[in-house]
């Protein structure tokens, strides 16, 4: 996996974190060195993707460790941004860069538009940004939606059949009459044989 390192060669504090800030939450890996001579050196145990060096450093130049770095082999390749005061910007640019090798200058303090322009003119490779690994929902199959079983229906209670009730008797029938008891059957039983008798 490539290491996106940016080397910073600097000596003040402030300009720095302002170079961390603006570089790191784009993923980059900021080092740093407070002077030309370590600078180099961790150039060449770092191999960066561009360095950032300060003009006026503490025991060799920023314009002559950019040269010394663009002299290497490992280094003719690399990106390399100066870092100075605004006055006479122009002039220490041009110098900077037709007479020490540096890609760009820039003017301190760093504002993030321009530096983040001056990375992008110098296709500075830049970490690929993270990948959203959209973590697919297993989707259940659709299924059916559940029938509810049908409400029991209360079945109608047995019908009993209602006792047969006898007849009640018309107004013009008698108790007796409704009902004839043993005399009067025989009665009529001897009517009859009398009739067929005399016939």
């Amino acid at each position: 996996m490539p290491d996106y390192t940016i080397l910073v060669i600097d000596y003040e504090p402030p300009a720095i974190e302002k170079i961390k800030l603006y570089l790191g939450k784009l993923g980059y890996r900021i080092e740093v060195a407070s002077n030309g001579v370590t600078g180099i050196e961790a150039f060449h145990d770092l191999e960066p993707v561009m360095v950032l060096v300060e003009q006026l450093l503490p025991r060799k130049t920023g314009m002559e460790t950019c040269q010394e770095i663009k002299n290497t082999p490992s280094g003719a390749n690399i990106p390399i941004v100066v870092m100075g005061s605004r006055f006479g910007g122009r002039k220490l640019r041009n110098t900077a860069i037709d007479n020490y090798g540096a890609n760009e200058f820039i003017t301190k303090p760093v504002n993030e538009e321009e530096l983040l322009s001056v990375m992008a003119k110098l296709r500075v490779p830049s970490p690929a940004p993270p990948q959203k690994t959209a973590t697919a929902a297993k989707v259940a199959p659709a299924t059916a939606p559940a029938i509810a079983p049908a409400p029991a229906t209360a079945s109608a209670p047995a019908t009993t059949p209602a006792p047969a009730t006898a007849p009640a008797p018309s107004e013009k029938e008698s108790p007796a009459a409704a009902k004839p008891d043993d005399s009067v059957e025989s009665e009529i039983a001897d009517r009859l044989d009398s009739l067929f008798a005399d016939s």
